[in-house]
């Protein structure tokens, strides 16, 4: 077989042609989109296979062809070699990949705090470089702000899904009515319960949002003020309206501080889910994330709080 410069005989030209249809072929058994690291020939991806990774025949010709192009391989030749994954899986990959550093990075941060945490051991526990942490999110900071965001967003979306249901303040009747009542109090418990008892966004909070935003702290505590501002306080406003508007029908208590309700009803909600060293002594035979407390603990919090509101 002649050099790769160009003089081929017709044996030679037979072999580069079957090469690059061999190239072009999906690779059996690997998973698509899956990088190779530059340089390697079939020696050293052959290792890698062996060794449990995976990669695509399309990124490995890619490969190739970067480095024989230079020596004068044919523009169809090069073309054939040089094939990638289709984007719409790559994007779905991008997704998959971001939730997976999201999840991994919320349970590293709960259970370490900010200080703790370390990306390495979070590009770790999702099987990816570090280099993709910083590719998604440019740095710890940006991770920090992005879990912390996913968490509140989720509880907020809830508020405003109940506060939308709220019966118009002109329709007299339903606001006097107190099953009306029962029922805007039994959401939001609901929600405040569900969140402290299935996420870890407590758990990160109590580690790091009482530090002082003072010279030296890590540079995303001062960044959960303004998150709680943009995601927790309209939504306490919007109740304390609520509150306000049943009040004035009369059918809410008129000595009732709508703010410290909103407080008592959150510490409630947060408080066995918080402090578990304390429950566990307190209370050691209570499962406080078994189904059958967390039901209970709805139903004690919403007749307590009705009870402090109802006439």
């Amino acid at each position: 077989m002649s050099d790769i410069s160009g003089g081929s005989t017709r044996r030679g030209h037979g072999s580069w042609r079957i090469l690059c249809q061999f190239l072009a072929q999906p690779l059996r058994g690997g998973e698509s989109g899956a990088p190779v690291r530059p340089g390697l020939g079939y020696r050293d991806a052959g290792k890698i296979q062996r060794r449990g990774r995976s990669f695509t025949r399309g990124s490995f010709s890619a490969n190739i062809a970067r480095r024989v192009k230079p020596h004068g391989l044919s523009r169809t030749a090069s073309a054939a070699v040089e094939l990638t994954a289709p984007p719409a899986r790559r994007e779905r990959n991008a997704d998959a990949t971001r939730r997976s550093l999201l999840n991994a990075a919320e349970v590293e941060f709960a259970a370490k705090g900010f200080d703790g945490a370390r990306l390495q051991s979070i590009a770790r526990a999702v099987g990816v470089q570090q280099a993709l942490i910083h590719h998604y999110f440019e740095d710890k900071d940006g991770l920090y702000r992005a879990v912390i965001e996913r968490g509140m967003a989720a509880v907020t979306a809830g508020s405003w899904s109940i506060l939308e249901q709220v019966a118009p303040l002109h329709d007299l009747a339903r606001r006097k009515s107190k099953a009306h009542v029962r029922e805007l109090v039994t959401s939001f418990v609901g929600i405040l319960v569900d969140f402290a008892a299935h996420t870890t966004l407590l758990a990160i909070l109590r580690h790091d949002a009482e530090k002082p935003a003072s010279v030296g702290s890590p540079p995303a505590l001062p960044a959960l003020r303004p998150l709680l501002a943009t995601h927790f306080r309209p939504v306490l406003d919007a109740v304390v309206v609520v509150v306000l508007e049943l009040q004035r029908a009369g059918t809410l208590r008129k000595d009732v501080d709508p703010r410290h309700l909103c407080v008592s009803a959150m510490a409630m909600a947060c408080l066995p889910f918080q402090e578990t060293q304390m429950f566990a002594v307190l209370w050691p035979e209570a499962d406080f994330r078994a189904a059958p407390m967390i039901a209970a603990r709805k139903h004690e919090i919403v007749e307590t709080v009705l009870g402090r509101v109802l006439p």
